[in-house]
């Protein structure tokens, strides 16, 4: 069987959850066939939308080149990438083809696709086919900084209100490129250079994809109609007819998504496999474990009063609430517990530097580490070093691949009660959930860890078995051949 997946963009440069899952799941379909991927690759200093074949850990990649500054449109539909599409089909010839994101490529793929008699299976990472911003939070434009503002679920995506929340005004616009920009310039000075050089030089083009929300109010008008975003939801339920069968990793996703007008008979559940080796073979230095129902458990970890640790792994981005781990910290230090943990950051810190300074302010004068990204091969002594994994998001996420990790790994985990979260951790046997956002919740829930005696050892032992990337492979195998006869 040889196998496309389609994904925005991919490993190494990119590694969060969707491209990790799909490198994952690419290299055990591998053991079965042939496999190729497909995906986006951001850099304005290449041809766009011109491409670049490459391997990756033995897997072929094509990568086709992003500009920067898109249009609206082009977020989802850009028949300029059609070329790259097409050739690759002619090379690889594909018996069926796996989308895994299709942000910033194009809607087009499908319709290539479907000319050909190709058949497409579809996971839903997130809710962007529903949500042009792909996580159902409602976008406060009143204040800057991200985590000042008031998170809040979005319950009307319709093409009013999806039009109010996709347009940022002139302040916000300004605000945020210069944010983006002096992550990479030395100072100021070159940062206001970068953005009004455009300007300068008339590239047009440029002007219209940084400006256009700004000019179209001075003009009277909106930058994105309620038209813009009925085209957009036309576009999307005709990919929904196109693709053979939807694939829900949460149940809380399916439903969503079955609420929102998908077809029952679509949309399945099948919850992501996890690479667990890496976990089985782990032996860290001074770690006890023993092997119990295919999961490591570790044992006499947190001893001699070594105060406990409490780790995030993850993109250090507002929506992921850091802060909301800093703020529960500081409300334990006010309630002398300051001495009994220490907090551990795992991620690459500088991806918004206003947030950034943020969170390295709050952290200021308490145990709290911010340790940077880490290697795949580090993985499961990340996972070891930590007592107990934090997940603090404020979006409804679907079924985190940390949440997997930290229990192949056998360390409990703290989240919010929202979601596909709530689907993997039950409240009081493998860990404990709180409310979205409450730092005081999450504060309750640390101390509780932090004081009950042998708590952490219930929950090692209640974490149950999990289903191996070998195991889920071999359902997404039984999906595609299903499909193909039919």
């Amino acid at each position: 069987m040889r196998i496309l997946q389609v994904v925005h963009d991919f490993l190494p440069k990119h590694k969060a959850g969707t491209e990790r899952y799909t490198h994952d799941l690419s290299q055990g379909l591998l053991k079965q066939g042939n496999v190729a991927i497909i995906c986006g690759e951001p850099d304005p200093e290449r041809p766009r939308f011109g491409f670049k074949d490459t391997i990756y850990n033995g897997l072929p990649v094509r990568r086709i080149y992003l500009p920067r500054e898109r249009e609206y449109l082009e977020t989802y539909f850009n028949p300029r990438m059609n070329k790259a599409f097409n050739t690759y089909l002619d090379n690889f010839q594909p018996d069926i083809i796996h989308l895994q994101h299709l942000v910033h490529l194009s809607f087009s793929f499908v319709d290539i696709a479907k000319k050909r008699g190709i058949p497409l299976v579809m996971t839903l990472h997130d809710y962007w086919l529903m949500c042009p911003r792909g996580q159902l939070i409602k976008k406060d434009w009143s204040v800057f900084l991200d985590h000042r503002s008031r998170v809040s679920r979005c319950e009307e995506s319709d093409s009013v209100h999806c039009s109010r929340c996709m347009c940022p005004p002139f302040g916000s616009i300004m605000r945020s490129k210069l944010n983006r920009m002096m992550s990479h310039p030395h100072s100021l000075v070159q940062a206001l250079s970068a953005l009004t050089s455009p300007i300068v030089t008339g590239k047009r083009e440029r002007v219209r994809n940084m400006f256009g929300p700004v000019k179209a109010t001075l003009q009277g008008v909106t930058y994105l109609s309620e038209e813009d975003m009925k085209k957009r939801e036309h576009a999307v339920k005709k990919l929904i007819d196109d693709v053979s069968l939807f694939i829900s990793p949460s149940e809380f996703l399916r439903d969503m998504f079955v609420n929102w007008g998908m077809p029952e008979d679509k949309i399945i559940h099948i919850e992501n496999g996890t690479r667990v080796v890496p976990f089985n073979n782990y032996s860290g230095k001074g770690k006890l474990t023993e092997r119990k129902d295919s999961i490591e458990v570790l044992k006499n970890i947190t001893v001699g009063g070594k105060p406990i640790t409490f780790g995030f792994v993850g993109s250090i981005r507002s929506h992921k609430g850091v802060h909301v781990i800093l703020k529960a910290a500081e409300i334990l230090y006010r309630q002398n517990v300051g001495n009994e943990f220490r907090v551990v950051i795992h991620g690459k810190i500088d991806e918004n530097p206003s947030y950034s300074q943020y969170l390295k302010k709050k952290a200021r004068g308490r145990d709290i580490t911010f340790s940077g990204p880490f290697p795949e091969s580090r993985k499961p002594e990340i996972y070891r070093e930590m007592d107990v994994l934090v997940v603090p998001s404020l979006w409804f996420e679907n079924s985190p691949v940390t949440i997997h990790e930290a229990f192949a790994a056998g360390v409990p985990v703290i989240a919010s009660r929202s979601g596909g979260m709530k689907e993997l951790v039950e409240h009081g046997m493998n860990g404990l959930l709180y409310p979205m956002g409450d730092a005081e919740g999450l504060a309750e829930s640390m101390k509780k860890i932090i004081r009950a005696k042998g708590i952490l050892e219930k929950f090692r032992s209640s974490i149950p078995p999990v289903k191996s990337m070998e195991e889920h492979c071999r359902e997404i195998l039984d999906i595609y051949g299903r499909i193909l006869k039919k």
